[in-house]
């Protein structure tokens, strides 16, 4: 009669991490800026976060014996997380008739709790007529 020696069960293989070695660099950031109040980097003078991009739009009309190009740009020049100021200089051309241009400084601001914007807009309007 075969006799049948008691089998180990197999255990999970144990791996440890390799040690650190002597020469490894160590990446220590140098330009970290602390934070305000408002949660923006300091360093940043009057301008704390980033400005959005600018906007340009343009597009024309033609109708019967009239033409109207125009244009229009968003060009933000101050902003912080709350408020937002930018210049809308828009201009068009109407054909046979007049030329007009329009200046703004405009004004947005963000009530964030309530997620409200409000606004406020002064222009300066130029238009000139044949």
């Amino acid at each position: 009669m075969p006799q049948f020696a008691p089998t180990a069960t197999p255990q999970p293989a144990v791996t440890t991490p390799a040690p650190a070695k002597a020469d490894a660099k160590v990446d220590v950031k140098k330009d970290v800026k602390p934070e305000r109040k408002d949660g923006s980097k300091s360093g940043n003078g009057s301008r704390p976060t980033p400005l959005p991009p600018g906007v340009i739009s343009i597009g024309a009309w033609l109708g019967d014996q009239m033409f109207e190009a125009f244009g229009d740009v968003l060009l933000p020049v101050w902003g912080n997380k709350s408020t937002l100021v930018f210049l809308n200089p828009r201009g068009s051309a109407m054909i046979p008739t007049n030329k007009s241009t329009t200046w703004a400084w405009v004004r947005r601001y963000l009530f964030p709790k309530r997620e409200i914007i409000l606004g406020a807009n002064g222009y300066f309007d130029s238009r000139r007529t044949s």
